[in-house]
């Protein structure tokens, strides 16, 4: 499926990478200054006014002067003036790692996002969308499920200390059990606690903000076009890793795979495989959408009983995550937790005989290398 620009703007992930594009963009030219600027101060003011930036404080050389406060329309028209970035995949790639460590869907949007949701600063955005869709280089944005993939294991304290998943000891499909087990039963805890329209959404706690199967199964992508798996560079909610362990697969032929192309397949996947989740997600998702009602996420159990794996392409993410997005009439769901060109796999994989490769991040540059034997 081939990205289009109204389809990048409508969802707030697509929003913001073409945002990124803009921010990074090399060379820095008097039109990029000035345009940063005024991002700078209106996304700074967008986020104390709705209250997301209570924690934004100004320091530095310049940090007593005034602030400019452009509207909308002059932070449109200040981008209508920056010239198109020129797009190579690393500049891709890197616009694309600074939007996927941006989102949060426990909280309210940046200040960043907040401006997104203006008119008049998304109407700029369509000359870079446009140039986005039309360039080569995001031509396989939305390919389906690769048949080389790479699992790839984070080097973490916590995950060199832990037990081994339980999904290696008994088996995916019955990981799967207890983990949709465990998601009704805090369903039914949560109602009570924390109101099923009791109080304001905003002042219910926070608790699993994801829709994924929490890392029930293994989780593979496959390599950009440098060669490196996706599973380093993309990561939502990640926790500034800089080593981890690579081992390649090969899909099998007759693999079931189920594709997230975009909002009507993640919707799709909710009506069919609908598992209720207000109690326990009605905070989080009305913070990060606004949105007040009845929530669904795929119940991943029922998921793999029709399908091996869930694999959700680049341009599935941008066009898909974080929006409210509509099930039924009173129903609604968001695709959070993902990542772009993931592969979730709901039953067993063939093994690797391919021995772990290590990576590492460099702290300069901040690429991911094969370390050294």
């Amino acid at each position: 499926m081939r990205l289009d620009p109204d389809s990048l703007l409508a969802g707030p992930r697509g929003r913001r990478f073409c945002l990124e594009l803009v921010k990074q963009a090399e060379p820095i030219t008097e039109a990029g200054l000035r345009f940063g600027h005024l991002l700078f101060a209106a996304s700074y003011r967008a986020a104390k006014a709705s209250g997301a930036g209570t924690s934004i404080v100004l320091f530095g050389p310049g940090a007593d002067e005034p602030l400019p406060d452009p509207t909308p329309a002059e932070l449109g028209a200040a981008l209508d003036e920056v010239e198109l970035p020129h797009l190579d995949d690393d500049t891709l790639m890197a616009a694309l790692e600074a939007t996927v460590d941006a989102a949060a869907y426990w909280q309210e949007p940046d200040g960043d996002d907040l401006l997104l949701f203006e008119p008049a600063v998304t109407a700029s955005l369509r000359r870079i969308a446009e140039h986005v869709v039309s360039t080569p280089a995001t031509a396989w944005w939305g390919d389906g499920l690769a048949a080389r993939q790479h699992l790839v294991a984070f080097d973490t304290p916590w995950a060199e200390s832990r037990e081994p998943p339980s999904w290696s000891i008994i088996g995916t499909r019955a990981a799967l059990q207890q983990w949709r087990d465990g998601v009704v039963a805090d369903e039914i805890r949560s109602r009570p606690r924390r109101g099923r329209r009791s109080g304001h959404p905003a002042r219910a706690t926070s608790g699993e903000w994801w829709s994924t199967p929490n890392r029930v199964g293994p989780v593979s992508t496959h390599a950009g076009p440098d060669g490196v798996p996706l599973g380093l560079r993309l990561v939502e909610d990640g926790f500034g890793e800089d080593g981890a362990r690579v081992v390649p697969l090969v899909v099998p032929p007759d693999a079931r795979v189920i594709e997230v192309a975009g909002p009507d397949d993640w919707a799709r996947l909710c009506r069919e495989h609908p598992l209720e989740v207000s109690g326990v997600h009605r905070g989080d998702w009305y913070r990060t959408t606004g949105r007040d009602g009845d929530w669904v996420s795929p119940d991943w159990a029922s998921v793999a009983e029709v399908a091996d794996a869930v694999h959700v392409s680049v341009a599935g993410y941008l066009l898909t995550a974080g929006r409210a997005i509509a099930v039924a009439d009173r129903t609604a769901s968001v695709m959070a937790g993902w990542s772009p060109d993931q592969t979730y796999w709901l039953t067993e994989m063939p093994g690797s005989d391919a021995a772990p490769t290590a990576w590492a991040k460099d702290d300069d540059t901040l690429r991911w290398t094969p370390s050294p034997a």
